[in-house]
Order: structure tokens, then sequence, then C-alpha cells
């Protein structure tokens, strides 16, 4: 009896949501929105598929493409680190936002690899899944670097990154992963 009331207030909760729809005649740049983050400011920065990257005060969108510096606009992921660098990873390469200007960071690698997630770590360093493994921006080196996880995902598509419980959680090509400090990955 508890869950037929559960489900019917649950129902009925969802029915009286107002939704709000945005799309090209308000100014999307494009259809497909693949990527969202908020920022520390309040403003919602939105990946689009072929549209750039822009960012939203809830009223009007303003658009970032590769006119702006963007490597392509074909964003697969965004992200605010701590220190307030908004990450824009694309299938052309990554780049950062640092308020006045997007920056490109190059791959020490032959081909780009598309850029599918971001994870800021304690010390200072942001994890980068990619079409081509794990990655790693150092701050201090201001360098990009392959990070060795296990030879089955070292090549292969990094989509997701999690951090929870002294681990980071990686979702790739191969299944699900858990990097513990000072252990070997575990899938």
């Amino acid at each position: 009896m508890q869950r037929i009331l559960f489900i019917l207030l649950l129902a009925s909760s969802l029915h009286a949501q107002q939704f709000t729809t945005w799309s090209l005649n308000e100014n999307l740049p494009q259809s497909q929105v693949f990527a969202m983050c908020e920022d520390a400011k309040g403003y919602l920065w939105l990946g689009t598929q072929g549209g750039g990257v822009c960012r939203f005060d809830g009223i009007r969108f303003d658009v970032f493409t590769t006119t702006e510096g963007l490597p392509s606009n074909y964003i697969q992921a965004v992200y605010e680190d701590h220190r307030g660098r908004l990450w824009v990873g694309t299938n052309g390469g990554l780049c950062f936002f640092d308020g006045k200007r997007f920056q490109n960071l190059p791959f020490p690698a032959a081909a780009i690899p598309t850029v599918y997630g971001f994870l800021q770590t304690d010390n200072d360093r942001v994890l980068v899944g990619t079409s081509d493994g794990l990655w790693q921006f150092n701050f201090q080196t201001q360098k990009l670097n392959r990070l060795s996880v296990d030879v089955s995902v070292d090549h292969e598509d990094v989509y997701v990154l999690h951090a929870s419980h002294n681990a980071i959680w990686m979702g790739a090509q191969t299944g699900l992963w858990r990097l513990s400090e000072g252990k070997k990955a575990v899938n």
C-alpha cells in the first residue's frame, strides 16, 4: 500500500512540474546539447554538437566557437576546476577558458584524441578522459602527460571520471575501473 501511495505522490508531483524549453528559436546555437556545467558564478555552460559552447545566464546565450579559440565546435565535456577555469573537451582536443580567452592545450601525441571527461584531483592536477586513454594536466609544468593505468585501457576510450572514497572511478570502453592511490587499477 505504501508503494502505491508513493508512486501516486511521485506521479502527481511530476505532473505539477512546469518545463521550459530552449531551442534554436531562443538562440541556442545548436539543438544537440551533449555537456553541461554550472560555474561558480551561476552561469550554465552548454556544449553542443556543432555550435560550440555557450554560456547561459537564464535569459540569453553567449556563444563561443572556433572563432574564439575552441579547437572544435563539437563539444563532449565541460568542467570547472577549483581555480575557476572552465575546461572544454572536444572531438579535436581540449582547451580551458580563464575568464578572458580560450587556451588550447596540445597533446604530445601524433593524433589528437576526442576528450570525454575531466576530474580535478586533490594534488592540483586535472585528469582527462579521452579516446586515447587517461591523461593528466599538471598545473606546475603546464603540460599534459599520459597516465598508464593498465595495458588493456591505456589506449582505449575513457568516458567518465568520478572521485569517491579515496579512489577514482573511471568508465571506459573496457568496463568500470577503480584507481586507488598506491594500488594497481582494478577492473
